[in-house]
């Protein structure tokens, strides 16, 4: 009875802490129709709409989790890279909607690092249909426990020419008309490099030969 009362309170004092924070991105909702709260969720489509509003000829969106240390660490490069090449840059988080413990760490580190950060959550709907319901189904990927909706998203926003794999601290660039050109996977980068070096000249590149067309 104890802990059912203790896991309600932690509920309602997460969501009042989210709702504090001002994570919503106002200047390319409006065109995208997204609904408002005190968090955004997107699906791939929306995804999509806000990289053609977004004011810049291509976005970064970024694929995070505060439990994933490595995206941490890389979190002040892509801030950086994203300024050095002019464009625009998008968090999006990975864990379930009603995780508000996850999402409320996710979202304060970000606040803590970036200045102003545009943060979505990729929506719940996305799971399957039977696991929409359980809001948490884990399933085997490659080896390693991924979440499905995360899987599902992937599946939907990678082009054909691109591999899907299930590494969170994905970054996916997309130009203004809303295509997907370029997305990052673990096997980008080098053996040796510690520093992701290889990774961030990959979509430097990729950049610049968009540009170039």
């Amino acid at each position: 009875m104890i802990m059912n009362i203790w896991g309600r309170m932690k509920n309602i004092f997460y969501s009042l802490i989210i709702a504090v924070f001002p994570i919503i991105s106002c200047y390319a909702e409006q065109p995208c129709s997204l609904k408002k709260g005190k968090y955004v969720s997107v699906e791939v489509k929306d995804i999509l709409c806000l990289a053609q509003n977004s004011g810049k000829d291509i976005a970064l969106f970024y694929t995070f989790a505060d439990w994933c240390s490595p995206c941490k660490k890389s979190v002040p490069e892509i801030v950086r890279l994203s300024q050095r090449n002019d464009i625009a840059l998008f968090f999006i988080i990975v864990d379930r909607e009603s995780d508000l413990y996850s999402i409320d760490r996710a979202i304060n580190f970000l606040n803590r690092n970036v200045e102003q950060p545009h943060i979505y959550i990729i929506s719940d709907s996305l799971y399957s249909p039977q696991n929409r319901i359980k809001k948490q189904s884990i399933i085997q990927i490659n080896g390693k426990k991924e979440r499905e909706k995360y899987e599902n998203f992937l599946t939907n926003i990678t082009p054909p020419e691109f591999k899907v794999t299930t590494d969170i601290g994905k970054s996916i660039l997309i130009n203004g008309e809303g295509n997907v050109i370029f997305i990052t996977s673990y096997e980008d980068k080098g053996k040796n490099d510690k520093s992701q070096s290889s990774v961030y000249q990959k979509i430097e590149e990729c950049i610049k030969k968009e540009r170039d067309k």
